[in-house]
Order: structure tokens, then C-alpha cells, then sequence
């Protein structure tokens, strides 16, 4: 079911994060099986996002990476507050893994980056509850989201 197709077409992550912190999450009581989709810009440039999800043009990659995980930890907990998430299947991915700039600005920060890029791709089933992250070593591609959000509305 798709209740809303107003995506975030013309905005910023930090506008994405400023109405999540400012308007209350809402949820349709009797919808069962619906999915929310939000894209966000993440790591692509131009870097405008602090460690804090704040709009700041003079950010860099690091700090945009971060501050576009503090969006999706503060959604998760907006979730938990509303008591949705243990009933919540969701899935965080990533479009990509690192390009030669991104690669670049670990370099001047002295981070190793391996030659293999691993983008995020997270999946919570519903009625699943973990105290840590669970790691698969499988490999998994995008080609694999559609098997695994069919198994999810099964």
C-alpha cells in the first residue's frame, strides 16, 4: 500500500531530520503491510550536513556520513517510542560504496578504507529484537531487496 507519494524531492537531509525532530511521527492505525520508503542524500556531495544532521555547507564526507546515521538512529527511536518497532520490518541500504573522492578524504584523515567497499544494507524483520548487531558474512547485492521485502510481507 502506498499512502504517500509526497517524497523529499526538494529539500536536505537536514530538513528531512528538522520535520522528523519537529512533527510527530505519524502511523495509520489499521494499515497492515504498508511501506515507507525515505531517500536520503547521504553521502553524496555537496557535504552540507554536520555530525548533528544541522545544515552546514562547510561540512565534510565523515561528518555528513555520520550526521546521515544520526537521522536513521533518531528515526529508529522515534519508532520505539511509538512501540513500532518491534512489529517494524525495515531495511537501510545504501545506494553504493565509496567513490575515488570519498576515498580520498579517508586518506587525508588517516582512515583504512579496505579495497572492497561494503555499503550499509540492514535488515530488521518484524517481531525480530536483538541486543547487538548481527553480522552475515553472505554476500548480499541490491538485486537481493525484493526477495527479501517479498519474504517480509509474507
Amino acid at each position: 500500500i502506498i499512502s504517500d507519494t509526497n517524497v523529499y524531492l526538494f529539500g536536505t537531509d537536514a530538513d528531512f531530520y528538522n520535520d522528523l525532530m519537529t512533527e510527530e511521527l505519524a502511523v495509520e492505525e489499521d494499515v497492515h503491510g504498508m511501506m515507507h520508503i525515505y531517500h536520503l542524500y547521504g553521502a553524496h556531495s555537496p557535504y552540507y550536513l554536520t555530525e548533528d544532521a544541522a545544515l552546514d555547507y562547510n561540512s565534510n564526507p565523515i561528518a555528513q556520513w555520520k550526521g546521515c546515521l544520526r537521522i536513521v538512529y533518531d528515526y529508529l527511536e522515534e519508532l520505539k517510542d511509538k512501540g513500532l518497532y518491534d512489529s517494524a520490518s525495515v531495511i537501510i541500504m545504501a545506494d553504493h560504496g565509496l567513490n575515488r573522492s570519498q576515498r580520498e578524504a579517508m586518506d587525508e584523515r588517516n582512515i583504512e578504507v579496505s579495497a572492497d567497499s561494503n555499503p550499509i544494507f540492514f535488515v530488521k524483520h518484524a517481531g525480530e529484537s536483538h541486543d547487538e548487531l548481527m553480522i552475515d558474512d553472505r554476500e548480499i547485492t541490491h538485486d537481493d531487496f525484493f526477495g527479501i521485502v517479498d519474504e517480509m510481507v509474507r
